[in-house]
């Protein structure tokens, strides 16, 4: 048996924030619309989720739900009383697994007291079910909110048993950890354990100070935070600047490439020869109403049409084969430069269409980026808020200072929770390297098309029709190890 211990200073929680952040939840469960049909939600019903005995959130109240992607699970409401306890128990079902959990929480005096978590996993199908099964317990005691909060888990299984507890240790907080084999596998840890002790004490009493260090700094200023605001992340980097004449030659560059397209008998011509991953399958190339099947494009094939081209306006829309994805994308003249936005929809079919689904617009003014610094703003909204994210830029000598601003705007009752998480995770630092990441690949696309736009513009154009780009060219993501660089920045797995 092994047993760890290490004791650190931890501030205390503030004493109103457990409420804050769980009473908005609470508030949102009462207020579902929820009966023997389905979920009101979304403008439509939810059959996958039904009422199918009692009155919502009443004691001996049971749900039935149909999970996304498969399984089912069944939810029995214990008790509902937010001056006194709620307890929740649930069994859920997937795949052959199977999984119970219950959910007790002390809301005594309308405060958080007590939350205990109690459950197990079991195979249902398969070999050596007796071994593919666990149990664990935990409990989080907040007290009088005056002192660090105890917290305790327990995870047994028929191999062995592992336990974690952060309590009170005199003048500061105790860190315990613990750990014994069982049957077969207890000789075994126990000639582990003497090999790699000094190394599991040392790595233990690191991953602590970590802990305790990121909760020091994060905790005390929870009190201060505005947990119901947006969380907003903000970052400036330095990019190439691209002159505009330059811009406007790579624009008219895409205008002609995609104007100069041949095909025959429906396919695309290219490389000498014709290939089919690029099909006209009606109408005159280019013609309004002319649509094309684009077979390289990612996650799946795609069709699009033309709604307008001329010299004022460009607009085409799409829709993936397989209906998930629909949208389209304009273009509209002003001078050599103009406004470009996208648009676009995606929501997998299924009980749970109306909660999943995800619209998507970007707006550029390409003559204002250059001439007043309008910026380029992409929003995505979906069933828990709005995420925006704007990119804007000014001059900075011979390069650019590029701000990228994330706006997180979630329904209210989840503000509060995503606040608290937004400021334990290091989303700051992810947005500073995906930024630095954006810019690094804009240096490069500047380097590559300055001399000649008008055959970057060109190059694009086929990397997108024809190596299943379209999904690759997003403003901000981390680079994949096998990435290749494609025109103007884009990558391609």
């Amino acid at each position: 048996m092994v047993r760890l211990r290490h004791d650190v200073r931890l501030a205390a929680l503030p004493g109103s924030l457990p409420d804050e952040v769980v009473r908005p939840i609470l508030d949102a469960v009462e207020g579902l619309a929820i009966g023997g049909d389905g979920l009101h939600a979304g403008g439509g019903v939810i059959a996958a989720a039904r009422l199918v005995q009692g009155r919502h959130l009443a004691a001996g109240s049971r749900y039935a739900i149909e999970l996304p992607g498969g399984g089912t699970a069944e939810i029995v409401v214990g008790s509902w009383d937010r001056a006194r306890r709620i307890r929740l128990d649930g069994t859920f079902e997937r795949d052959g697994h199977a999984v119970t959990a219950t959910l007790d929480v002390d809301t005594t005096g309308r405060r958080i007291r007590a939350v205990r978590v109690t459950g197990g996993y079991r195979a249902t199908r398969g070999r050596l079910r007796s071994l593919r099964r666990a149990t664990w317990e935990g409990e989080a005691r907040l007290g009088d909110r005056t002192a660090v909060p105890e917290a305790e888990i327990r995870v047994a299984h028929r191999l062995g048993v592992a336990n974690a507890r952060v309590g009170p240790g005199g003048r500061r907080a105790r860190i315990t950890v613990g750990g014994r084999g069982r049957g077969v596998l207890r000789p075994l840890a126990a000639l582990g354990l003497l090999v790699a002790r000094r190394r599991i004490r040392a790595g233990f009493a690191e991953a602590a100070d970590g802990f305790a260090a990121r909760w020091n700094e994060v905790v005390p200023g929870l009190a201060k935070r505005d947990l119901h605001a947006p969380v907003v992340l903000r970052h400036t980097v330095t990019a190439r600047a691209l002159p505009r004449d330059r811009a406007e030659a790579f624009v008219a560059g895409l205008r002609e490439a995609a104007e100069g397209l041949e095909f025959q008998r429906g396919r695309l011509v290219r490389d000498g020869g014709t290939t089919a991953d690029v099909r006209l399958a009606h109408g005159r190339h280019l013609a309004r109403g002319a649509r094309y099947r684009l077979a390289a494009v990612r996650p799946g094939p795609a069709e699009a049409t033309v709604a307008a081209w001329d010299a004022g306006r460009v607009r085409v829309e799409f829709r993936t084969e397989d209906g998930e994805t629909t949208g389209a994308f304009e273009f509209r003249a002003a001078g050599r430069l103009g406004a470009f936005r996208a648009e676009w929809r995606s929501a997998r079919p299924g009980p749970w269409a109306e909660l999943a689904a995800v619209a998507c617009e970007v707006d550029a003014d390409l003559h204002g980026w250059w001439t007043s610094g309008a910026p380029i703003v992409r929003a995505n909204v979906h069933a828990l808020g709005r995420e925006t994210l704007s990119v804007s830029c000014a001059p900075a000598g011979d390069e650019w200072a590029v701000t990228f601003t994330e706006t997180h705007a979630l329904q209210d009752w989840a503000r509060p929770l995503y606040s608290v998480a937004a400021a334990f995770n290091p989303l700051q630092d992810t947005l500073r390297v995906l930024a630095a990441g954006a810019a690094a690949h804009w240096d490069g696309a500047v380097a590559g098309a300055a001399d000649d736009p008008r055959a970057a513009a060109a190059a694009l154009l086929d990397a997108v029709l024809t190596g299943g780009l379209l999904e690759d060219l997003q403003l901000l993501r981390l680079a994949g190890v096998d990435d290749q660089e494609v025109p103007l920045g884009g990558t391609s797995p």
